[in-house]
């Protein structure tokens, strides 16, 4: 929610441009969270990318130390897809306060904004 109101304010003028240029209300909601899910989903593409490895070295790490032999792991496709609706979800739910600040900046708040 930070990262897409700083996002918001970063990019006042060009709503600015937007609404000059006749932007609906929805278009501009639509497109701030559209921006925040994008993010959030490449953040968790990230972070499957890197979990699956740290996460057969932790199991190895672990069923060593515990019972002097490896943890079987097992990748279940299944676990990710919810991570990925979850990751989403949120994501859209955290954009939507930061949309709503958008959609009532004004060209003429746009203008005195330094």
């Amino acid at each position: 929610m930070g990262t897409m109101g700083m996002n918001v304010l970063e990019r006042t003028r060009e709503i600015g441009v937007l609404r000059s240029i006749g932007a609906e209300n929805g278009r501009i909601f639509q497109m701030v969270v559209v921006e925040g899910m994008l993010i959030g989903g490449i953040s968790w593409l990230g972070s499957a990318l890197l979990a699956v490895p740290i996460t057969q070295l932790l199991d190895t790490a672990l069923g060593k130390a515990l019972m002097t032999i490896p943890l079987m792991y097992t990748f279940s496709v299944q676990g990710l897809l919810i991570w990925l609706g979850v990751v989403l979800a949120l994501s859209a739910l955290a954009s939507l306060l930061p949309a709503r600040s958008a959609v009532r900046l004004t060209v003429r708040d746009v203008l005195a904004y330094e």
